[in-house]
């Protein structure tokens, strides 16, 4: 297995893939870039706005970076994860908003409690999210939201927490 996948991260995966083209699971070398992983399940045949890479607590890259090969070291650089393995593919009629809210919201819904940032810092967030999508929302909330995730990230005790902040 050491000559298959990225000299850093040898080995292959399975990856979920998701997206407008269709779904299936495939077994791809670790280091497979997002765009080949992204083929295997068709041509989108609309323009791709973002991909949803590792899952609920996963991130959101935006189309141009779907040259970032699908590894461990890769992948933290642009703020996402392997996570659950899965990948999916937002055309252009997505809302990348709706997304982060609902992702946010479903985090926040499976967060043991055990600390604040977990209890209620990952509630603000799902709230903050829904106030946005409604477009109910203050003035204050961006900046409210990046330092609530950034407090989140620097205090949070589980990687749950932490990576609940990625989609945002």
């Amino acid at each position: 297995f050491a000559r298959i996948g990225a000299a850093d991260a040898p080995d292959t995966v399975l990856v979920q893939l998701r997206g407008p083209a269709g779904e299936g699971i495939a077994e791809v070398p670790l280091g497979t870039t997002l765009r080949e992983i992204v083929t295997l399940g068709g041509s989108p045949g609309r323009p791709i706005k973002a991909l949803l890479v590792g899952g609920p607590s996963g991130g959101i890259l935006p189309a141009s970076l779907l040259d970032t090969p699908y590894e461990f070291a890769a992948l933290r650089e642009v703020g996402a994860h392997l996570g659950s393995g899965s990948v999916v593919v937002a055309d252009d009629r997505a809302c990348i908003v709706d997304l982060a809210r609902l992702l946010t919201s479903w985090c926040a819904a499976q967060a043991c409690g055990k600390t604040i940032p977990c209890r209620i810092g990952t509630r603000r967030l799902a709230e903050i999210g829904e106030r946005m999508v409604a477009g109910t929302s203050r003035p204050a909330d961006p900046a409210v939201l990046a330092d609530l995730s950034a407090d989140i990230v620097a205090s949070g005790l589980c990687d749950h927490e932490r990576l609940t902040t990625l989609p945002l």
